[in-house]
């Protein structure tokens, strides 16, 4: 039988049991550093000889099943995947939120292990491109301003006669021309 693992350590490796393609348990072969450790497709399941043990790494080794938006982290024993920043994930447990992650949407942010995405302050008024990692990336939406990011910042209303792209700016109209109300998105 082979090797599922690629370890590629010592000579031969033989199957001891398994229980379930995560049960398979493998000893190491003549020569190793790690004598006698057994593997399972999770990592070290115990020694086989009290004279050594080691913790294989499943996310350098490929075994891990995080998502391609998350980042697998090797634990003693077993691993866990973090979403990436902008990501959240439902994953739970030892496993960590990123066996499967999904982008945060408009108006919403998240740091990296994320199993929630964050509001951005004064939404729906703010907005953020979707994937944000931070609350630096929300701003108050067009026809809006103000410094959502400084304690009790909220975004206001353009005022009359002048034009507010979003974000923090206010504008003076240039000379003879104004600017409508808005009706409000609350």
């Amino acid at each position: 039988i082979g090797d599922p693992s690629g370890l590629g350590v010592g000579g031969a490796r033989r199957l001891l049991g398994s229980s379930g393609s995560q049960g398979m348990c493998w000893v190491d072969g003549d020569g190793c550093v790690a004598e006698g450790i057994c593997y399972t497709m999770l990592g070290s399941c115990g020694v086989i000889r009290a004279t050594a043990q080691a913790d294989l790494d499943e996310c350098e080794l490929g075994l891990e099943t995080c998502h391609r938006n998350a980042t697998c982290i090797n634990l003693k024993g077993l691993y866990r995947c973090d979403c990436a920043a902008g990501f959240y994930g439902t994953g739970t447990g030892l496993t960590g939120s990123g066996t499967e992650c999904y982008q945060c949407p408009a108006g919403k942010y998240s740091d990296s292990g994320a199993t929630v995405c964050t509001v951005c302050a004064s939404y729906p008024l703010s907005v953020s491109p979707p994937e944000s990692t931070s609350a630096a990336s929300c701003g108050c939406r067009s026809g809006y301003y103000g410094n959502i990011l400084s304690p009790n910042g909220t975004c206001q209303e353009c005022p009359p006669n002048f034009y507010c792209p979003g974000g923090a700016e206010e504008l003076p109209c240039p000379a003879n021309s104004s600017s409508p109300r808005l009706r409000s998105v609350r």
